[in-house]
């Protein structure tokens, strides 16, 4: 890890941090901590400069605006690692905030000490000017309040909790900003356990994988569909005795087309890539015959491909949000859809979020969970408890999508 401290720059008397920053923090990460620690609102552009001087000729890393705006003198921040660019004691880096204002901070390395897993607030003096405040001249750092250690601490420890987030949700968060509903984000994403290290122990992953690799093993070689398209009557009822024997669906259970549960697994199984259709036949993918008896690999197979990237901005807030709360081991209905609606998002007709949207466009994920054994019972009724290779395959989904 490595010490440094950051002052903002020309501010008299001075107004610095100190802090220490793992060595494989990336930028856009650093971005998120300096916000923190000079109690900024993250509401303008910004970027890191190799160099004195924001502006100079320094190798420049951009935010992801100007990243999307087409700016191509730099590196995105978010492929740039802290130690690439502050490695040794002296280095310098800058980070200007606010293209207007021009909030230089200027980082020097102190230290460079043994590896650190957390981002620490070590000491400071000054409290940060308030958002667009018309830049260093114009403020006046004299009549600032005393620096509280103990606040940007606790500001820290805020975007601790929510640095595993996708960009939508970091959105979703900036859009509920100091309201009782970016409290309840917050709490979901500590219950969620992101920041801690979690290993998937036999059991877990034996079990979340078992059906996919039934299956697997079960079409081998290739399965001939019907003229429709569908699996053999057959199968399908096999399929339900060896997998959900207690499940007393209706009808014979021999009807893929009518019975969801071996529907949701052979559809997702398609989706994740461990099985494909060619010229009438079911047949295993190469993926999936390595995976078929490695329950570890398949597990991680199958959250890597949990977080999708639909092109709908909906979808795309959604389906993180949902795996949020399973891996809180909370409802994925009623608390989602309120967050959701406490954020601007609202039914088409309008009014707020319908409970069951945000399962509706995060289907092809609750597919994939329900099949693993996601729920104590085989729906996913309000009042059904999320077992705990739910809310293990979720939190790997996520981790793995960071």
């Amino acid at each position: 890890g490595v010490t440094v401290r950051v002052d903002l720059v020309d501010a008299k008397p001075p107004v610095w941090r100190r802090l220490e920053l793992p060595s494989t923090l990336r930028l856009d990460q650093l971005h998120g901590v300096l916000q923190a620690v000079f109690d900024w609102t993250d509401s303008h552009l910004h970027r890191f400069v190799l160099d004195d001087d924001a502006w100079g000729d320094g190798e420049k890393y951009l935010c992801p605006y100007d990243v999307e705006e087409g700016e191509d003198d730099g590196v995105p921040e978010g492929d740039v690692r802290l130690d690439e660019v502050l490695a040794a004691p002296g280095d310098v880096l800058t980070y200007v905030y606010d293209y207007g204002d021009n909030w230089h901070h200027r980082l020097v390395v102190e230290q460079v000490g043994p590896a650190v897993e957390d981002v620490r607030l070590l000491a400071g003096h000054g409290a940060a000017p308030p958002e667009d405040s018309g830049g260093i001249w114009d403020w006046d750092a004299g009549q600032a309040p005393p620096y509280d250690l103990a606040e940007g601490q606790a500001a820290l420890a805020v975007w601790s909790a929510t640095r595993s987030m996708s960009p939508e949700l970091r959105t979703l968060q900036q859009h509920l900003y100091g309201t009782p509903h970016e409290a309840l984000l917050l709490e979901l994403l500590a219950a969620a356990g992101l920041d801690t290290e979690s290993v998937v122990d036999d059991d877990i992953a034996e079990t979340a994988t078992a059906r996919y690799r039934w299956l697997l093993a079960r079409v081998g070689a290739g399965v001939r569909l019907t003229s429709a398209g569908f699996l053999p009557p057959a199968l399908v009822t096999e399929a339900m005795d060896a997998l959900w024997p207690e499940d007393r669906w209706i009808g014979k259970r021999n009807r893929e087309d009518l019975t969801p549960h071996v529907s949701r697994l052979r559809a997702s199984a398609q989706r994740t890539g461990l099985l494909r259709v060619s010229r009438g036949q079911l047949l295993v993918t190469k993926a999936g015959a390595a995976l078929r008896d490695d329950p570890h690999g398949l597990f991680l197979h199958l959250a890597e491909r949990l977080n999708g990237r639909p092109r709908d901005a909906f979808a795309r807030t959604c389906i993180p949000l949902v795996l949020v709360a399973v891996a809180a081991g909370r409802s994925h209905r009623r608390p989602v859809a309120d967050l959701l609606t406490a954020a601007g998002w609202g039914a088409r007709g309008g009014g707020p979020v319908d409970p069951y949207a945000p399962g509706h466009a995060a289907g092809d994920a609750l597919d994939v969970l329900y099949v693993a054994g996601a729920w104590t019972e085989n729906d996913w009724r309000e009042d059904d408890a999320v077992t705990p290779v739910g809310r293990a395959l979720a939190r790997a989904a996520l981790v793995s999508s960071r």
